[in-house]
């Protein structure tokens, strides 16, 4: 099984709900992203949240545009997919 299967195991139905959201608030605030499928930051923040560090979601959505775009925006650059780690010293503002 994949490492991201087991990861998403660990998630619960509230979680995965407001990452939605996050994943969201990304397509409507950041529109000049080159993302061409905004489920690649819904799985990006399910990796740091179950596999490297458990973040504070509500937080997350919550977060002003500044705190917001950091979070995001670290997640997106410095998450190893391969090693599921944060590379660079990098954490989220939201960090539990």
């Amino acid at each position: 099984m994949s490492k991201f299967r087991e990861i998403l195991k660990k998630m619960t139905v509230g979680e995965l709900d407001i990452i939605k959201e996050i994943s969201d608030r990304v397509a409507s605030e950041y529109k000049n992203l080159e993302i061409d499928d905004y489920r690649e930051i819904e799985m990006d923040i399910i990796t740091v949240h179950s596999g490297v560090i458990k973040l504070d979601l509500k937080k997350l959505l919550n977060f002003s545009d500044i705190k917001f775009a950091h979070d995001i925006a670290g997640i997106i650059r410095h998450l190893d997919r391969d090693k599921i780690a944060l590379k660079h010293g990098f954490l989220p503002y939201c960090k539990l």
